[in-house]
């Protein structure tokens, strides 16, 4: 997880704001997901209202909700992290298995 220091603002999060960051996301119902026409953008979505929503920046490590503003980090950031973690785990179990069937039926 990158939330050492955003190029916007040039701020260091501070421990606690980590800290609180990672709490708020783990109590979280907001989902995540990938913006189709930008590789680098996330949406972290309010399951019960889709209008509802904050977008996170993997690149440039900011996200435009208020808490980012004030603390320079969010609980945006480490949900969409997260995800983007599980994803690599899910692709990377993906290929194993792929390359094991091409073993088992190449003979």
């Amino acid at each position: 997880m990158n939330l050492t220091t955003n190029i916007i603002t040039a701020a260091s999060p501070t421990p606690a704001a980590i800290d609180r960051a990672i709490r708020n996301a783990a109590r979280s119902t907001r989902r995540v997901e990938p913006s189709v026409s930008h590789a680098t953008i996330w949406y972290a979505l309010n399951p019960a209202d889709r209008a509802d929503y904050y977008t996170v920046d993997t690149l440039r490590g900011t996200c435009d909700c208020p808490a980012f503003a004030r603390e320079g980090v969010c609980k945006h950031q480490v949900l969409v992290d997260d995800e983007i973690a599980v994803r690599e785990v899910e692709e990377g179990m993906e290929s194993a298995a792929d390359e094991e069937a091409a073993r088992c039926c190449a003979f």
